[in-house]
C-alpha cells in the first residue's frame, strides 16, 4: 500500500509548531536583553533549526517569520532602524530569518533518509546563522548606511562587520554547530515517533481493509 504524503497543518505538526512558536519567542525576547554595540544575540535561531528538521522548509520559513515579527516589535529596533527606514527594517526584519529557516529545510531534505543524514543536519543548523546574517548584511548596504555617517565612520562595510555583525554571528554559529548534535537527536525522536503512527495507522487501514 502506498503511503500517501501528509499534508503540512495537521494536529500533530500544528502541536510541534505551536511548542516551537513559543520557544522562538521566548529565546528571542531573552535575547533582546543581551546586546553587543548595535546587534543583539538571536538565541531563537536553535528552535528554528530544530522546526526545519522537524517539520522541514515550511515549518523553518513559518518560525523564521515569526522570529521576524518579534525582532520588529522588539525595543531596539523601533529605537536603531525605524528612524533610518521603517520600510526596509520591515523588510530586513521578515525576510533574513525566514529565508534562513526555509534554505535550512532544504538543505536537509537533500540529506534525509540517506546516509549522510547527520552530515545534512550540521549543513542545515550552520546554514541558519549564515544565511541570516548574509541576508542582513545585504539589507544593512541597501538601507542603513547612514547607521555608519552617524557613528563617524566613512565605510559602511567595516563598520558592519566591525560594530554591527562582529561577535554577534560568531556566537550564533558556534551555539548552532556546538547544538547540531542534539538538533539532531531532537529531530530522530520526532521521527521515530511519527513513523511509528504511520506504520500503526497501515496496519489500522489493512485490518479494515481485510474484514
Amino acid at each position: 500500500m502506498s503511503v500517501k504524503s501528509e499534508p503540512f497543518f495537521t494536529s500533530k505538526n500544528i502541536a510541534y509548531l505551536s511548542f516551537l512558536s513559543a520557544v522562538t519567542i521566548v529565546l528571542q525576547i531573552f535575547g533582546n536583553l543581551i546586546n553587543f554595540g548595535f546587534a543583539t544575540i538571536n538565541l531563537s535561531l536553535v528552535p528554528i533549526a530544530i522546526g526545519a528538521l522537524t517539520l522541514g522548509p515550511i515549518g523553518g520559513l513559518l518560525l523564521g517569520l515569526l522570529n521576524g515579527f518579534v525582532v520588529l516589535f522588539s525595543a531596539d529596533t523601533i529605537a536603531i532602524f525605524y528612524p533610518l527606514t521603517v520600510p526596509g527594517t520591515i523588510v530586513t526584519c521578515l525576510l533574513k530569518c525566514s529565508a534562513a529557516g526555509f534554505c535550512a529545510g532544504w538543505i536537509f531534505k537533500l540529506f534525509k533518509g540517506r546516509k549522510k543524514e547527520f552530515l545534512g543536519s550540521i549543513l542545515a543548523c550552520i546554514s541558519i546563522p549564515i544565511i541570516n546574517t548574509l541576508l542582513f548584511s545585504v539589507c544593512f548596504l541597501l538601507f542603513f548606511q547612514d547607521m555608519a555617517k552617524n557613528n563617524g565612520s566613512d565605510n559602511a562595510f567595516s563598520f558592519l562587520i566591525l560594530s554591527v555583525i562582529g561577535i554577534n554571528f560568531i556566537f550564533e554559529l558556534l551555539v548552532n554547530s556546538f547544538l547540531s548534535h542534539v538538533i539532531y537527536m531532537i529531530y530522530r525522536y520526532f521521527d521515530k515517533k511519527r513513523s511509528m503512527r504511520e506504520i500503526a495507522s497501515q496496519e489500522e487501514d489493512g485490518g479494515q481493509d481485510n474484514e
